[in-house]
């Protein structure tokens, strides 16, 4: 089994949210202004996922600019979504489809959010499953172990080095490989331990290699 993340593992997230930056500029948004509101609408204050497009332009809304104005803008973003998956990313899931083995998209955010953004990004197609969650991605991976008898050693794909690390913590049988993220500092993926890959590509080829082992 393959569970892939989402963000900066498919998709270039760093460079959508700077577009959705730019989109903002051009109706007054100021940049720090755009990423103080973005942190606002991140998360609630029992530290869930919110962030969605409705949040971001009520925040901004907050700062005396026009709701519909600043939320047609960044819904427009999201319906461009499909030019910011990664270059390699098609050619990836075609690649994990042709093992036969089941393969599940798990994203970290608020739920409605993420489920329109990757059916915008036009990659749903390829998952057996799709998992959306606000509060972490344990219970997720505990309930597909449950589902293969306790016995899933499946492949985690994913950006995020302390996430990916206290996971392989709770789930020993799992592996793990890393897309390196313009939005991490390198320094954290070399004191990782773990393979790391500035490309999908790279993941591909290291699957192939070590996969059946």
């Amino acid at each position: 089994m393959f569970v892939v993340d989402f963000d900066d593992t498919l998709f270039d997230t760093h460079s959508f949210k700077r577009a959705r930056m730019m989109a903002l500029a051009s109706v007054g948004v100021p940049e720090a202004v755009y990423w103080e509101t973005y942190r606002e609408a991140r998360n609630d204050a029992g530290g869930l996922m919110t962030y969605s497009d409705k949040r971001h332009a009520e925040a901004l809304a907050a700062r005396g600019f026009v709701y519909d104005l600043v939320f047609k803008q960044l819904a427009e973003s999201v319906a461009q979504a499909k030019a910011f998956l990664a270059s390699d990313a098609i050619s990836f899931l075609h690649f994990l489809k042709s093992t036969g083995e089941p393969l599940v998209l798990l994203s970290l955010g608020e739920p409605g959010m993420q489920e329109w953004k990757v059916r915008q990004s036009g990659i749903h197609d390829f998952f057996d499953r799709l998992f959306f969650v606000d509060a972490g991605k344990k219970q997720i991976l505990s309930e597909l172990q449950e589902a293969e008898s306790g016995d899933c050693s499946c492949w985690l794909v994913n950006d995020k080095v302390g996430e990916t690390k206290e996971l392989l913590e709770a789930f020993p049988k799992l592996r793990a490989v890393l897309r390196r993220s313009d939005s991490i500092p390198i320094t954290e993926y070399e004191e990782s331990g773990l393979p790391y890959f500035k490309t999908l590509t790279g993941i591909q080829h290291y699957i192939e290699r070590y996969g059946k082992k």
